[in-house]
């Protein structure tokens, strides 16, 4: 305790600013950039005085930050500072807190007329105004050098990790309100283990503690994240009759350019109010140019499936799987493109429907068949092992399936009318208009179910969830025998 009082009793007036020898205390402008450290703002009185001997005769004129230092000096002192405004003040007076905020405007060491170290960091420093205003005239036009990644109210510049937002022109009213920003991170880990959850990091600030206005122009600045980014949202709150602005930049942008170019090099599934391509189990779609307008309603998406046990639960009854969604979910708008992806279930696709409506109706729809290629697939696995019937086309029974296949099918065979009747084990299960006739009449097409591709035919036909006693399937036109007919039993 000694020893921190003798250290501190150094220090004085400055005791406030003591650390222990815990934290590095040697490297120049170290404590100052990760701490605050003159947080009361006493260092600006020792420039007031630095600047009577300076000048021992005559005005000297300050900016309105000094005015309560001001008043603690002698009279005589006192009648000698004048305080004028910003633009006008001949001398800058600044103190650590408004130094080592993260990468805003500042002296240069070499401009400044007086500093105070404490640990080899600064504190304070006395400047010129002309002086502050050519390095910021420097500063800003370095700045302007960079990345222009958007602009609305103020531009916004990338160089390094440090975010400049510039206006020019620019007046007061423009710094007034809250400047806001969140930084999303490419991977949430990356984050601080506190704000995880948030999915982003806030790093709004103040527009005095990071930022100047010199010369009609606005200038200032924050520091980025070292982890890669995926975004950043910022803008400025409303303040009174001025209105806020808000923007959004996207930095995976040269991503989506390059995923956009390799996707459209190729056929899509669909032509229409947008192209949509097929790839690593997902669909994209793309459109070119793509207006704000066409991000809006909702998006319809429609699957169906060789099976319809591979369907969820809720969506059986329905026979196909409804994903609808809306652009925010899955969509990402840049330069003039949109470009959206969205994940497809694992299960194997007989068809796609597709389209776009809002409040006024639909805006476009399209419905692809793929059972060809669906069927082709899965062909070899349905027709694997022994049928449970033999006819003229070949019958197997797999889980709440019934599955027909011809190896020779002709167009005649696949044009035919299925005749389908089921009998349960219980008359109740039935619907309650086929009780009296003891069995459900499914017959069907070969289209609704199945396709005929390679000279093959296949349909795949859902059969009801109640337990089945006999099957009595076969082909037949209106009005004649049956092509063929068999009856199955099961098991």
């Amino acid at each position: 305790l000694g020893l921190t009082g003798l250290q501190m009793m150094q220090l004085h007036p400055y005791q406030q600013v003591y650390f222990n020898f815990l934290v590095d205390r040697e490297t120049p402008e170290y404590l100052g950039t990760q701490y605050d450290l003159d947080y009361w703002g006493l260092s600006p009185y020792e420039g007031l005085q630095y600047l009577l001997r300076a000048y021992p005769e005559g005005t000297i004129e300050v900016d309105s930050h000094q005015r309560g230092d001001r008043e603690i000096l002698p009279a005589a002192d006192r009648e000698r500072i004048r305080i004028k405004s910003f633009d006008d003040a001949e001398f800058y007076i600044g103190f650590q807190r408004k130094l080592a905020f993260d990468g805003g405007l500042r002296p240069f060491p070499e401009s400044a007329l007086y500093t105070r170290q404490i640990y080899n960091s600064t504190i304070l420093v006395v400047a010129r105004y002309a002086d502050i205003r050519r390095q910021w005239e420097r500063e800003y036009q370095s700045a302007k050098a960079g990345e222009l990644l958007g602009s609305s109210k103020f531009d916004l510049y990338r160089k390094g990790n440090v975010l400049t937002y510039v206006k020019e022109p620019c007046d007061y009213s423009d710094q007034e309100g809250r400047f806001w920003l969140n930084v999303e991170p490419l991977a949430a880990d990356d984050l601080p283990w506190r704000i995880r959850n948030e999915g982003y990091e806030d790093r709004g600030f103040g527009f005095a503690s990071h930022g100047t206005r010199f010369n009609g122009k606005c200038a200032k600045t924050a520091l980025l994240p070292d982890y890669p980014l995926a975004e950043i949202q910022t803008g400025q709150d409303k303040d009174g009759p001025r209105e806020g602005w808000e923007i959004s930049i996207d930095f995976r942008v040269p991503e989506y350019r390059a995923e956009y170019a390799a996707v459209t090099a190729t056929a899509p599934l669909i032509r229409s109010g947008f192209n949509v391509y097929r790839q690593d189990n997902q669909l994209i779609y793309t459109k070119e140019p793509c207006a704000a307008a066409d991000t809006t309603g909702r998006f319809a998406l429609h699957l169906w499936t060789v099976q319809d046990e591979d369907l969820p639960a809720d969506r059986r009854q329905y026979g196909f799987d409804n994903l609808d969604f809306s652009f925010e979910q899955y969509g990402v708008q840049f330069d003039d493109k949109c470009l959206i992806r969205v994940p497809l279930p694992d299960y194997l696709l007989t068809g796609v429907e597709t389209g776009q409506s809002d409040a006024t109706g639909k805006i476009w729809t399209e419905l692809v068949d793929l059972r060809d290629e669906a069927y082709r697939t899965v062909y070899p696995e349905l027709t694997a092992g022994e049928p449970a019937l033999r006819a003229f086309f070949d019958l197997y029974l797999q889980g709440r399936s019934l599955i027909y296949t011809r190896e020779a099918c002709g167009e005649d065979d696949a044009a035919a009318r299925f005749a389908l009747h089921i009998w349960p084990e219980q008359e109740s299960d039935l619907p309650a208009d086929r009780r009296q006739a003891g069995f459900e009449n499914r017959d069907f097409s070969l289209e609704q179910f199945g396709t005929r591709f390679d000279g093959k035919c296949l349909a795949v036909v859902p059969l009801p969830g109640y337990p089945i006693k006999e099957i009595w399937t076969g082909q037949f036109i209106p009005g004649q025998e049956p092509l063929w007919e068999g009856m199955l039993t099961v098991e």
